[in-house]
């Protein structure tokens, strides 16, 4: 078993302190998946769970699912047919319609506790829920099939109790939601099924007309926790909210005319929607939009770059900003969930520098910690750019302006350092610099083809760094390389304790090879090197054996599946090393290169050696190169 057959290694610098302010119109999106073929999101709640449905290529009918905890659980289905999820309140309880569709007669209900809840549908034979709150009750549809007309009736149910909120006899009427307060949003013809329709608020017993924009059709979608309802009017999407209906507007540079409607609101007047463009003969165009602050903007434009996804609808948003949406991309039409980048995690006022007290004569490396929401947005051909710059001195000490850019494509950023992934790997490099204090202001951006937009904005504060007259004090042993030849087994070490037992024979079979590296005792390397763990390969999973690794991200795999049952964590700082760019295998300067070979074998075994000689060797002997850059540099060594 080889540990890290999906794994890389690669180094930890220099975290530079960012400012915990973010820019709040940027958005990571987690693929929902499918259980099918296909799927795409209707509803959201409080705490981020999200409804919708999805496609089988072999079966006619949707299926409704609920996604939470990273896990979609499909809904299940009345008899005779599919569901169609609608809604999810913060219990996570599901409204929608399902069942006997090979009848035409659907019916509503309520998913709650794993069970599906039949609401049957009156004294009509087709019905269906649209909204759900957090007391249970629910508004939907339901369709008097028998009447000449097909005339529809809004619906609220509660307690157990449906009641008809069916305007008049002759007039359809719908229920699109309910808020925590049991108003109720309804939409209503005002004869039959035909001609201007009209937005309604019901409201303790009350029924409000919310108007029009004086475009004729007016049609509610949803309503918040305070009773503000969003929509369409005509052509233009509305917000109402006290007794007046306003325009959202158009989105920015949009010539041509194209049907605005908001689909979902949350409680701080925040709103999604959509905008249908004519494109050719009976041909449409889709742009998806999120409302916030009085602007408009393109949800497209605003979700992390490099995502792969196209935003193609965006039907509700809760109060944390999240929306539920649908989008196309590599795998397939999916839902999907759009998250606010609203904390960068940057905890302001530190910069912690590697290494930890520089001297005039040091390269001093930084590194971006990134928070595990953006951690989870980039892909691994994600690089960062990286760019310094001096400017005059004030009254703390010389400016130096840090520039970090997200992106993969270095041609587009001229005078920017291209480096490896956030990760495991240096952001840039300073210095070296004159003793001194030094003004540090950094800021993060991700690359939109050249243009680059601020996720993190450095706070008008700066961060300090100090530069010494004299580098801080570090301890160094050499870490002492043995064989066992009856296993043709390798292991290192820099433990007093470990290399006495080793040479007495305590361990019969192990010999020195002659070979060693240096490397910093733990806790004695002055943020100059990483810690470095050790695994001990589990005899019952095949091994006796043990791994070595100065990588975050290799360190994270070891603790999950299947690697946490088979190697067991021994020390998480055996000794420190400096570790290379991961993008081009450079060490930092006054440093060796170290190797790491796997003997590519179910007895998994690596050698580490600073002897390019014996990496060769080893080449040859059938094992496998493991590192950075194109020589495969896994450690860097301190120079003796």
């Amino acid at each position: 078993m080889n540990p890290h057959a999906w794994l890389r290694n690669g180094a930890v610098a220099v975290a530079v302190a960012f400012s915990a302010a973010a820019l709040a119109a940027s958005y990571t999106v987690t693929d929902l998946g499918t259980l099918g073929n296909g799927s795409y999101a209707t509803g959201i709640n409080a705490g981020g769970q999200v409804v919708g449905n999805w496609t089988a290529s072999a079966d006619i009918f949707t299926h409704g699912f609920l996604y939470s905890a990273g896990v979609m659980m499909d809904l299940g289905a009345l008899p005779g047919g599919g569901t169609f999820a609608k809604a999810v309140n913060d219990k996570g309880e599901v409204v929608g319609s399902s069942g006997r569709f090979g009848l035409n007669d659907p019916h509503a209900f309520v998913y709650s506790g794993g069970t599906m809840f039949d609401l049957g549908s009156l004294w009509g034979v087709r019905s269906g829920a649209s909204g759900i709150n957090v007391k249970g009750q629910v508004v939907g549809v339901y369709l008097d099939a028998y009447s000449r007309d097909l005339i529809s009736h809004a619906f609220l149910y509660s307690n157990g109790a449906t009641t008809d909120m069916g305007l008049s006899s002759n007039a359809s009427s719908g229920a699109s939601g309910i808020n925590a307060s049991g108003q109720v949003l309804v939409n209503a013809y005002e004869t039959g099924n035909q001609g201007p329709s009209h937005a309604l608020l019901y409201s303790a017993g009350t029924l409000t007309d919310l108007g029009s924009l004086g475009l004729g059709t007016t049609v509610g979608n949803a309503i918040n926790a305070s009773g503000q309802v969003v929509g369409s009017s005509g052509l233009r999407a509305f917000l109402y909210s006290g007794g007046t209906m306003t325009d959202l507007g158009t989105l920015a540079g949009d010539s041509s005319v194209g049907q605005y409607s908001g689909q979902g609101i949350n409680a701080s007047g925040e709103v999604v929607g959509s905008a249908l463009f004519p494109a050719g003969f009976l041909n449409f165009s889709t742009k998806v939009w999120v409302y916030s602050g009085g602007t408009m903007r393109e949800l497209n434009s605003l979700i992390i770059p490099g995502s792969g996804w196209k935003i193609t609808d965006a039907t509700a948003i809760n109060d944390a900003g999240q929306i539920a949406a649908t989008g196309c991309g590599p795998p397939g039409c999916h839902a999907l969930l759009l998250s606010p980048i609203t904390n960068c995690g940057f905890p302001f006022g530190d910069v912690i520098k590697s290494p930890s007290t520089p001297a005039p004569t040091d390269v001093i490396g930084y590194r971006v910690v990134m928070p595990d929401q953006l951690a989870a947005a980039f892909t691994s051909q994600t690089r960062f750019f990286s760019k310094t710059t001096i400017g005059a001195m004030d009254q703390i000490g010389t400016n130096v302006a840090v520039d970090v850019v997200i992106g993969t494509d270095a041609t587009t950023l001229p005078g920017y350092e291209k480096t490896g992934s956030y990760t495991d790997d240096f952001v840039g490099h300073l210095g070296p610099l004159p003793a001194g204090a030094y003004n540090v202001r950094p800021t993060v951006y991700v690359d939109q083809a050249g243009a680059l937009a601020s996720i993190c904005p450095a706070s008008p504060a700066s961060t300090l760094l100090d530069v010494f007259a004299q580098a801080g004090p570090t301890k160094t042993a050499p870490a002492v390389e043995y064989h066992w030849a009856a296993r043709d087994h390798y292991f290192v070490t820099q433990d007093a304790v470990e290399i006495q037992a080793l040479d007495n024979n305590v361990f019969p079979g192990w010999l020195r090879t002659g070979q060693s590296f240096l490397a910093y005792l733990p806790h004695q390397s002055d943020n100059r090197g990483r810690p470095v763990t050790r695994y001990y390969g589990l005899p019952s999973a095949g091994l006796d054996s043990h791994f070595y690794s100065a990588s975050a991200v290799e360190n994270a795999a070891m603790g999950r599946p299947p690697f946490v049952a088979a190697w067991a964590l021994e020390g998480k700082d055996v000794f420190e090393i400096a570790t290379p760019q991961t993008l081009t295998g450079e060490c930092p300067p006054g440093t060796v290169t170290v190797y790491r070979l796997w003997n590519n074998r179910p007895d998994s075994n690596h050698r580490y050696t600073t002897d390019l000689s014996i990496k060769q060797q080893m080449i040859a002997r059938g094992y496998v190169p493991e590192g950075y850059g194109p020589a495969a540099v896994i450690m860097c060594a301190v120079n003796p």
